[in-house]
């Protein structure tokens, strides 16, 4: 079932009040990453990143015509993208223009046409469920076989979001994966909860104080050096420090996919 959502509100596109009549989407834009070439032949590409896509929608409102009609105007106004679910997959959008509505004489005050413009924020689909892995008990430094595996199940890399909750009070935490580290250098209490979060535009670290239940950017006590790298596609192992402590660890992410 396709629907659009935003915010609380939500409205679905194949009811019997309203009706889908088609949906169109762009290819992702490619932007190549291209370097000078040694020699003087050609160029050498070093990355491709995917940009915007364009999406269209039209169909018609066919009952509650001022509910419904104010529903896909507020779902496309929100000071926040809106979703377009489709089944298990999600995409993020932004209007690019308020719906344009229409009917015809014949129609009036039963049939309601809606035509909405719209371009992704982020141009792949995202699964409408987050995946979770638990890791309980993990403290000291971490032996190969004490490693963390999280497989990412998408298309394409993401970031993801580490909750580590503080079982005893600790030194400090460190994750690391493939050379690239978070280290983060201050102490912890029985109870803290420590937020790291590495998707992208939201990468930051905060601190759940057990003590005030007060929420802290603590973002300036990682070491220099410390990069908010991404889980890639398939398995991704991980080593860990919990210095002088014992915490639980929960790794949340939503694996994104190309269709």
């Amino acid at each position: 079932m396709m629907l659009m959502s935003s915010d609380g509100l939500s409205l679905s596109l194949e009811g019997e009040a309203v009706r889908l009549e088609s949906f169109e989407i762009s290819g992702y834009e490619i932007k190549p990453q291209l370097g000078r070439a040694s020699g003087s032949l050609g160029a050498v590409l070093h990355s491709i990143t995917l940009g915007q896509r364009e999406i269209k929608i039209e169909g018609y409102i066919s009952a509650e015509l001022e509910k419904n009609r104010r529903t896909l105007a507020k779902i496309c106004t929100q000071d926040k993208p809106f979703f377009i679910v489709d089944g298990d997959y999600r995409l993020e959008a932004v209007a690019s223009y308020g719906p344009e509505l229409s009917c015809q004489r014949r129609f009036l005050n039963k049939l309601l046409k809606f035509t909405l413009i719209a371009k992704t924020i982020a141009p792949l689909w995202q699964s409408k469920s987050d995946k979770t892995y638990i890791f309980g008990n993990r403290g000291g430094v971490s032996s190969p076989e004490e490693s963390l595996r999280v497989i990412n199940e998408g298309d394409s890399a993401v970031g993801f979001v580490l909750e580590v909750q503080m079982r005893t009070s600790a030194d400090g935490i460190m994750i690391a994966k493939e050379g690239e580290n978070i280290d983060i250098q201050r102490a912890f209490s029985f109870g803290d909860t420590v937020i790291i979060d590495t998707r992208r535009g939201k990468k930051g670290i905060m601190l759940v104080s057990a003590e005030t239940g007060e929420t802290t950017d603590i973002i300036d006590t990682a070491s220099l050096g410390s990069t908010f790298f991404e889980l890639e596609v398939g398995e991704n192992v991980f080593s860990y420090a919990v210095r002088n402590g014992i915490s639980t660890m929960t790794f949340r992410y939503t694996p994104c996919y190309l269709r």
